[in-house]
């Protein structure tokens, strides 16, 4: 049984929640991206060589969020809702209630625990939210 909606997520520093579909936030993507292609070498899929293409991950985003077919979190430090990073759920199973999560972090704000706590936060309360409490019903 599928969602019938993801829900954000808050921990003690950050919120995951669905990213701006627009050419703006496309940009600032790109902006994080393009400068720091050697951080990103690992991610062949981060291969991006202009902004159009992070606006078709948003819409891809956007559309698996609605189809709950995957999910991809952007993260924000609260309280000034500063964006850093990407944390998704995909390729999930949800018969066989599984998933990969995967997630890549602005390199200025690597090192600070914050990728940890968004993973931590993924599995304490999306994980739980959806395999335990929305599959037992």
């Amino acid at each position: 049984m599928k969602p019938t909606k993801f829900k954000n997520i808050k921990t003690k520093r950050i919120e995951l929640k669905p990213m701006p579909v627009t050419f703006d936030f496309a940009n600032h993507l790109f902006n994080i991206i393009a400068p720091n292609k050697d951080f990103f070498k690992f991610m062949p899929w981060a291969d991006i060589k202009m902004p159009e293409q992070e606006f078709d991950f948003l819409r891809g985003a956007e559309k698996n969020w609605k189809t709950h077919n995957s999910v991809s979190y952007g993260m924000y430090i609260k309280p000034n809702n500063t964006f850093i990073g990407v944390c998704s759920f995909f390729n999930i199973d949800w018969d066989n209630e599984s998933g990969e999560i995967g997630y890549w972090l602005d390199p200025k704000y690597a090192r600070h625990g914050y990728m940890s706590e968004a993973a931590q936060g993924v599995e304490k309360n999306f994980l739980k939210w959806v395999f335990v409490e929305l599959l037992s019903k």
